[in-house]
């Protein structure tokens, strides 16, 4: 199923403006964030003026454009008082406030079921494409409190130092938090060879040029029924994970440390994050066999062919996290004794599932080798089960393999200091390394 355009072309003019090609564009898509958004226009805008003044930099225009979701608070009335204060002030940046839920396919996609930021850069990048033509572009969250004057130039210096088509802002974190991340990372470390995996592949705040614009503007996914995970919590491994493969060039900014003003709706739900990884697993499922032909074929990876989760620097204090183990345990052991542990037994091969019974008696548990061999075949078996059964799959992987996953990464570090806790992460991932040879065969077989 192939949704209707997003956008037509004579919309774009109320949008934009007519004729605006400006050198960068400052992206942020906004929800219900009006304690927050006045800041994060005000470092964009601080940012933007920086890189303008630098005789160094061939920059004479920007723009920042917040694109609205239908906020409900007063998040449009903070932008368009920002604006009124801004624009015509003669320092070559205009900022243009656009409501997608005025889009002529809104209406349509909301009702399939598209929600979220990815409809946001689905114009994000058509606009950069066909219309903004800008050479550097930003995405930034809109409720970004750890944000400052210097992320917008100093994005901006790397960008062009690196020569990167993406950049990605990197950040400290929690020993706990990353656990999704840490999944994923080594799975994409099973498809390709001597190639950079990000440490940051879920973040949210990027750079772009016209080129990954251009590519992922085109791209096929919007609007059919991956892009409705792909238009939420899918979004960021959709474009980091497609600019892998692509063979685009993609680098990293330390940030320090990232904070959101959101964060409490969502940092201590154990609900939350099995809804948010089954919609990332699915995206990144399903691009890993798109571009199967892509990474097939390559040799297998060297021995120590894989690099840590988190930037250790000893000045930057990380938000703790806090897990309730036991509640954490509870949450999904009855979707486990309720079908899962069935499902798994179907499909699993007789050792992988070996430890799931395992895992039973003992507290849920898995080894670094149990989530390796469980993940290395639920990954395969995405793309060699039906449809229906596809769906069971990702529901059993997000609740249950993952919650045993989570719980298992927890009890692992819970007494470690970050260092040790990296290196844990660093075991972790090699022991996809060491099963990409039997992942590549379960492929092959489809």
């Amino acid at each position: 199923m192939q949704s209707k355009p997003l956008i037509l072309e004579k919309e774009v003019k109320s949008l934009i403006g007519e004729d605006k090609e400006p050198d960068i564009v400052f992206f942020t898509p906004t929800l219900n964030v009006e304690n927050y958004i006045r800041h994060v226009l005000e470092c964009g805008y601080e940012g933007l003026e920086k890189v303008i003044k630098d005789d160094n930099n061939d920059v004479k225009t920007a723009m920042i454009i917040p694109i609205d979701s239908g906020s409900t608070d007063t998040t449009r009335d903070v932008i368009n008082k920002f604006i009124g204060e801004t624009n015509g002030n003669r320092r070559g940046i205009e900022t243009r406030l656009i409501d997608y839920t005025q889009l002529s396919g809104y209406k349509e996609r909301f009702e399939e079921g598209f929600r979220g930021k990815g409809i946001a850069w689905e114009l994000m990048f058509y606009l950069v494409a066909n219309h903004l033509k800008s050479k550097i572009n930003y995405s930034l969250d809109s409720d970004l409190i750890s944000i400052d004057k210097l992320w917008v130039p100093n994005a901006y210096d790397k960008s062009n130092q690196e020569k990167s088509n993406l950049l990605l802002y990197t950040y400290s974190r929690h020993k706990y938090d990353g656990s999704i991340t840490n999944i994923l990372k080594s799975l994409l470390k099973q498809t390709i060879r001597k190639k950079h995996v990000p440490n940051q592949i879920i973040g949210g705040d990027i750079v772009f040029d016209y080129r990954v614009a251009e590519h992922m503007s085109k791209s096929d996914i919007w609007g059919s029924d991956v892009g409705k995970d792909a238009s939420q919590y899918g979004t960021d491994i959709f474009v980091t994970q497609t600019s892998i493969f692509e063979g685009m060039n993609i680098a990293e900014i330390f940030s320090g440390k990232k904070e959101h003003g959101s964060t409490s709706k969502y940092g201590e739900d154990e609900k939350f994050l099995p809804r948010m990884a089954r919609q990332v697993f699915n995206v990144s499922f399903y691009l890993t066999g798109k571009y199967k032909d892509k990474w097939i074929g390559v040799l297998p990876l060297s021995e120590n062919d894989h690099d840590g989760q988190y930037p250790i620097i000893d000045n930057v204090e990380v938000k703790k996290v806090k897990v309730d183990r036991e509640k954490l345990r509870d949450s999904f052991l009855p979707y486990l004794d309720n079908g899962h542990g069935e499902f798994l037994n179907q499909h699993l091969s007789e050792g992988t599932y070996k430890h799931i019974v395992d895992a039973h008696n003992d507290s849920l548990y898995l080894s670094h080798d149990a989530r390796a061999d469980l993940w290395t075949e639920i990954a395969a078996l995405y793309h060699t089960l039906k449809e229906d059964k596809r769906k069971e799959l990702l529901d059993v992987a997000a609740y249950s393999v993952y919650g045993m996953s989570h719980y298992s990464h927890v009890r692992d570090v819970r007494y470690l200091d970050l260092k040790r806790a990296e290196k844990k992460v660093i075991n972790f991932g090699q022991k996809f390394v060491e099963r990409q040879p039997y992942f590549k065969k379960l492929m092959l077989k489809k």
